[in-house]
């Protein structure tokens, strides 16, 4: 798997793993399986701890997956205002979480990015989703009356910079 088509993974099995060995004082062990994790399974065990240290914190970021410019401004924007909307942490939204609020939200998301002419693979790495994940949730939303709604209204905030509501 590579860095541009990052995936959501599920990080509890080698949390578990490194958890396990740590509690068994294996330091070694654990080090070992966190030598051998991928750059996505190391972002998704971090979004996994940040849930669990603090659940509202925004500690991964489109930056943090080497997202810069225009497009780590759109996509930070709409990402705060559809968290704020759907009720959502930021660690859900960028985590592996399925509830609907938060597929929601990421569907809004990859809409405004997808109209503000940000290319699928882009917003796929400020997201840590694949690009055919990314396409789903530009033709949920578009297909949505609610959710265009919300897409636009979310655009109309960014693009006039005042915060959301």
């Amino acid at each position: 798997m590579t860095a541009t088509h990052a995936e959501a993974i599920d990080a509890r099995p080698h949390a578990r793993a490194i958890v396990d060995a740590i509690h068994a004082g294996q330091i070694n062990a654990a080090m070992n399986t966190m030598d051998h994790l991928s750059r996505s399974e190391l972002i998704s065990i971090t979004v996994l701890l940040a849930s669990v240290v603090d659940p509202g914190s925004p500690l991964i970021t489109p930056a943090a997956a080497g997202v810069h410019g225009a497009t780590l401004n759109v996509v930070t924007a709409a990402a705060h205002a559809a968290c704020q909307i759907f009720d959502v942490s930021t660690s859900e939204f960028y985590g592996v979480g399925r509830r609907r609020p938060v597929a929601n939200a990421r569907h809004v998301v990859c809409l405004v990015a997808h109209w503000s002419g940000i290319s699928v693979a882009e917003i796929g790495r400020a997201i840590a989703r694949n690009h055919a994940t990314v396409l789903t949730s530009i033709s949920r939303a578009d297909n949505s009356t609610e959710l265009s709604s919300v897409a636009h209204r979310i655009m109309h905030t960014i693009e006039d910079g005042r915060p959301t509501s």
